[in-house]
């Protein structure tokens, strides 16, 4: 062989070699960014998922308020006013004097 036709070979080899590393090294560069993306990803999926779980106690806290002030509202309204049952003479007597 000549010495030529080697250097070309070995230049030529070369530049095929630093072609394959830089594409080995993007494809490196490539998955370290994509389990970068897919961490992000789920840590975007669990603090979703756990503000709907935290909108949906607030929801059941409010439905229970809600069903609470209810019942004080028909309470208050089923109760007497204290002058109406000293009118009808069904007054409590315990402070009453003899």
């Amino acid at each position: 062989m000549k010495k030529k036709t080697l250097v070309v070979a070995i230049v030529a080899a070369m530049f095929g070699f630093q072609s394959i590393a830089q594409a080995a090294s993007i494809s490196t560069r490539v998955r370290i960014l994509e389990s970068k993306v897919q961490k992000h990803a789920q840590l975007m999926e669990r603090h979703q998922k756990q503000n709907q779980q935290y909108q949906q106690q607030m929801q059941r806290g409010l439905s229970e308020m809600r069903a609470l002030k209810q019942e004080i509202q028909a309470k208050l309204e089923k109760s007497e006013d204290p002058r109406q049952r000293l009118q009808r003479g069904n007054a409590p007597l315990r402070y009453t004097y003899p």
